[in-house]
């Protein structure tokens, strides 16, 4: 059989670019170093977007900035621009290296806006599980000049919103347990000791520390049937974000644990969109 058929293109195609560089770290006892990058997801039509940075989870022991990159195609389809990002695990270091390399990430785009299709005074971030406390912490610290280390510090790392899916808020909670388990915890490996016997460690490493004045608009998303984070850490940040007089949403999936399929239905997909659209464009 043969046809003819005449295609309307109703969008930009979309490309990734991968690898993209955006810091160096030491490595092998730090008589090396290696670099962190990450993935840009966009339109291929030359315009800046608004942006959104990903941060996947992996209990801050692995991450992959590769894991969820088809997941976000609807944000690019959606016109922004994504960046999914690697940052350090509980491994390579321990807390405030997470973070920091998350605002260098920042940073980096903001400095090579140009470059890459984004928007620099419209960026969020996003992230799921230890990349949703991330993500929150990125939103709680933003105007606060507070983990800026490195290259590009002549630009911002705030953002204008953040979206925490299920994020641990706050680590002072965590300090109950199996007592065999207090030091291999993910929790412990990331501040470097057990919860209980580090109070200052875990609020350092805790969003719900940092809710003030200044905090930009949130929206957080976390299922009622959680197993490993509960959700009663959304709870909290919720109210914290509140008392604060920060515009907060807090999205309670009804039946969901932690990683849940529900997190990527349309519906979902249709909450952030609508707040993203709100906040960024």
């Amino acid at each position: 059989m043969r046809r003819t058929i005449r295609p309307v293109r109703t969008r930009s195609f979309i490309t990734m670019a991968g690898g993209v560089v955006y810091k160096q770290v030491p490595d092998w006892y730090g008589s090396d170093s290696r670099a962190l990058s990450m993935n840009l997801i966009r339109l291929m039509d030359g315009k800046p977007h608004p942006t959104v940075v990903w941060l996947t989870g992996g209990a801050w022991q692995k991450v992959s900035k590769n894991a969820h990159v088809p997941e976000m195609v609807y944000l690019a389809e959606a016109g922004y621009t994504v960046a999914t990002v690697e940052y350090r695990s509980s491994e390579d270091d321990v807390f405030p290296a997470q973070i920091e390399d998350v605002k260098a990430a920042i940073r980096f785009l903001r400095k090579n806006a140009a470059s890459y299709q984004v928007d620099p005074l419209h960026i969020a971030v996003m992230g799921e599980s230890a990349g949703g406390h991330l993500a929150a912490m990125a939103g709680a610290t933003s105007g606060l000049g507070l983990f800026d280390v490195g290259e590009n510090l002549d630009v911002s790392s705030d953002v204008q919103c953040a979206v925490d899916w299920y994020g641990p808020a706050d680590f002072e909670a965590f300090k109950v347990g199996v007592p065999e388990m207090f030091s291999f915890s993910p929790e412990a490996l990331l501040i470097g000791g057990p919860v209980r016997d580090n109070p200052e460690k875990a609020r350092a490493a805790s969003p719900v520390a940092y809710v003030g004045e200044k905090t930009p608009p949130f929206l957080i998303l976390h299922g009622t049937e959680d197993q490993l984070v509960p959700f009663s850490q959304s709870e909290t940040l919720y109210e914290k974000l509140t008392a604060a007089g920060a515009e907060a949403e807090l999205v309670a999936l009804e039946g969901a644990n932690h990683g849940d399929p529900m997190f990527i239905t349309d519906e979902v997909r249709a909450v952030i969109l609508d707040f993203l659209d709100r906040h960024l464009k």
